[in-house]
């Protein structure tokens, strides 16, 4: 009997424990963190962080207390307000607003911070954690202090050369666009300016280094609730310029009122109150020809001595003893060379040619091709493109062309011309031939028309007579005759384009008209006409005689 009150006392307490435990398990989550509020980021020297989060109780016990001792932070000292008189069964949920103080996090660095929640008994629990990034402040701002109404709501950086918006390289073309808005909706803003600073890795101030167009646009008055552009430009980036990170700072205000109207954040800032850009060089050797698509020179059939000239860049990292720059033409027979000395990294060097134009010329307009050959190898011949181990073109993957246009000479020459039969060739059926002409000089217009044929055949059509035709391009003319002559007939397909004329023969066989049995091919046979006449004639004269010898004859007497 002890054995069994024994075993049942044990069963039983196990149960109770195992009941305690289940019931602990249970209450642990009879209130949640949920539903946190707060910046994404905040600015190194805040001082101040707020965050809200949601506190829901749906526990049975009356009067809960529950507070946030446990709560933590590793910069600045975290604090939330006890709650108390919490009752589970309305399913009680609360905005708890909580606060840093102290808050001073190094900038590009990310903060984690912990909820935990615990009754006052210890028992129950919940806990929830965030992250806030900390945002660089330049050591300076650009701002005396924001104020105003005033806002930066949208701020583009655009990179128009070989770089990309965040990286930028040497002789990229940046556009900045920033758009201020001013949020108040009665008043107007007045003279307002955007300005815009660049700061380098050590915070010196390097703004004249870019060569922006303007550092200031005014943007005059801004009315309630409206919003204006401003852009900046900077037509080259400096070859020289030494790599690292730099800092876009942008400020707007009021001319004259900046106390009242000023602001230098924005959300769409890298780093809240700046933009950062790096600035990277070529690692290997690199030497380009600095021409714009826009670039031309106007000059006129058989000038000698035209000049051409532009920059070049040593891009890379490392001084160029010898650069061989060539500019040629291969159909106007051009191929001029030159040699650059001692160019050092980052710097620039104009080069200047001459080059002669022939009396005559195929197109007007014709593209001065240029490569530059570099990484002289210290041997061979310095004009020699041999003597170089790198080039644009192969290394580089770049293709340097300025425009030539050549006026003051006539620029025509003669087409292709080829034709061919695309049906019967009879005396009496339509004769249609396809011409295809084929423009071998510079975009014309050219006129079409047909002679010769006037002793064989009559014109039916030519078309079209006339078509615009690019260089390279064909075009298609059908021409329709209508023969009357048998044998090898001939006639000239004439073009005319660019004041000149030229004529190509085109030769066929006429053959005679095919006969049939039909009433159509005996009538046009006017001698079987007369001849069938006759006959018919004949025929009519002893039918009449026969008829009247019948009608004469005596008749038999009827009884």
């Amino acid at each position: 009997m002890i054995n069994k009150k024994l075993l049942t006392f044990v069963g039983l307490f196990a149960f109770l424990v195992l009941s305690f435990g289940f019931a602990s398990a249970i209450t642990s989550s009879d209130f949640a963190i949920a539903l946190i509020s707060h910046p994404a980021s905040v600015n190194e020297d805040a001082g101040v962080y707020n965050f809200s989060f949601n506190l829901t109780y749906n526990g049975t016990s009356e009067d809960m207390s529950i507070s946030f001792v446990n709560s933590n932070t590793s910069i600045g000292t975290i604090s939330i307000p006890t709650q108390t008189g919490m009752n589970g069964t309305a399913n009680e949920s609360r905005i708890i607003n909580g606060i840093i103080t102290n808050f001073a996090g190094k900038g590009g660095s990310t903060v984690n911070i912990v909820i935990n929640a615990t009754d006052t008994t210890g028992e129950r629990d919940d806990s929830n954690i965030f992250s806030v990034a900390i945002n660089d402040v330049p050591p300076t701002r650009f701002c005396p202090s924001v104020v105003g109404s005033l806002k930066i709501v949208d701020f583009q950086v655009t990179n128009f050369g070989s770089g990309s918006d965040e990286e930028w390289e040497a002789l990229d073309r940046i556009e900045t666009e920033v758009e201020v808005e001013n949020t108040n909706s009665d008043d107007s803003v007045r003279s307002v300016i955007v300005e815009i600073k660049i700061l380098d890795d050590n915070n010196n101030d390097v703004t004249n280094d870019f060569d922006i167009v303007d550092e200031k646009i005014d943007l005059g008055t801004i009315r309630h609730s409206d919003s204006k552009i401003a852009t900046f430009e900077i037509k080259e980036l400096p070859a020289d310029l030494g790599e690292g990170t730099y800092k876009i700072l942008i400020k707007s205000y009021s001319d004259g009122d900046e106390d009242l109207q000023c602001v230098d954040n924005s959300n769409d800032f890298s780093k809240g109150y700046y933009h950062e850009v790096d600035f990277v060089r070529a690692e290997d050797v690199a030497v380009i020809a600095k021409v714009d698509s826009s670039d031309k020179i106007v000059t006129s059939c058989g000038a000698t001595e035209v000049p051409v000239n532009f920059p070049i860049y040593n891009i890379g990292t490392d001084k160029e003893k010898k650069v061989l720059v060539v500019v040629y033409n291969n159909e106007l027979k051009i191929y001029e060379t030159a040699i650059v000395n001692d160019l050092r990294e980052g710097k620039r060097k104009d080069v200047d040619f001459s080059i002669n134009i022939p009396n005559k010329i195929s197109r007007a307009v014709n593209d001065l091709k240029i490569t530059t050959y570099f990484d002289y190898d210290g041997d061979g011949d310095e004009l020699s493109e041999s003597s170089y181990d790198s080039n644009s073109v192969d290394d580089l993957d770049k293709d340097y062309r300025i425009k030539l246009e050549v006026v003051g000479c006539n620029n025509a020459v003669e087409p292709s011309v080829g034709a061919k039969l695309s049906s019967d060739a009879k005396v009496g059926q339509e004769l249609v031939i396809e011409a295809t002409i084929l423009n071998n000089g510079d975009s014309e217009n050219f006129v079409v028309s047909v002679s010769g044929f006037e002793g064989w055949a009559e014109l039916v059509s030519v078309t079209p007579t006339t078509m615009n035709l690019d260089n390279g391009e064909t075009g298609n003319v059908v021409i329709k005759l209508s023969p009357s002559k048998e044998g090898f007939q001939s006639f000239n397909l004439e073009t005319t384009v660019g004041g000149e004329s030229y004529s190509q023969p085109v030769s066929v066989n006429i053959l005679a008209g095919e006969s049939s049995n039909g009433f159509g091919d005996f009538f046009s046979n006017s001698k079987l006409v007369y001849y069938a006449l006759a006959v018919l004639v004949l025929l009519i004269i002893v039918l009449i005689i026969i008829i009247v010898k019948v009608s004469r004859a005596p008749r038999a007497a009827q009884f």
